[in-house]
């Protein structure tokens, strides 16, 4: 199945993939730009698919890859399941139900916070600030 992916390239323009057998897979840039590759290794092929970075490019293997992947509530909900990424298992701040500010509510904002007054120039510094330029007008 030909297969596309979102992952920014090397410097080179190719994505590298190895399947289980360490064989490499490159993505490389096909006439229109998109980073493409003709995956054969079945279990890479899951693999890719249930990631969100790969997808296949051909709409004729559209239904192909949506039997490869994971329906919602199985394999991978599971597995974050486990390790206690649900939405009553996150840690404080990061469910839906928190505020988004946690800041100091009696803090002034600082779109509106006002300039601090800079320091006095002394000494070398403030006989340069009043010297005249020595570059042409």
């Amino acid at each position: 199945m030909k297969l596309q992916t979102t992952i920014k390239p090397r410097r080179d323009g190719t994505v590298i993939v190895r399947g289980a057998n360490g064989q490499p897979f490159t993505f490389a840039p096909d006439s229109f730009g998109d980073l493409v590759c003709d995956v054969d290794d079945p279990a890479l092929l899951e693999r890719l698919l249930n990631s969100e970075d790969f997808g296949p490019i051909d709409p004729a293997d559209f239904q192909a890859a949506s039997t490869l992947v994971a329906p919602v509530g199985t394999l991978l909900d599971s597995a974050l399941d486990a390790v206690g990424h649900t939405p009553e298992g996150s840690p404080p701040g990061e469910g839906e139900d928190e505020p988004d500010d946690e800041g100091d509510e009696n803090a002034a904002p600082v779109e509106g916070a006002a300039e601090l007054p800079s320091a006095p120039i002394e000494g070398a510094a403030a006989q340069a600030a009043v010297r005249q330029s020595r570059r042409r007008t």
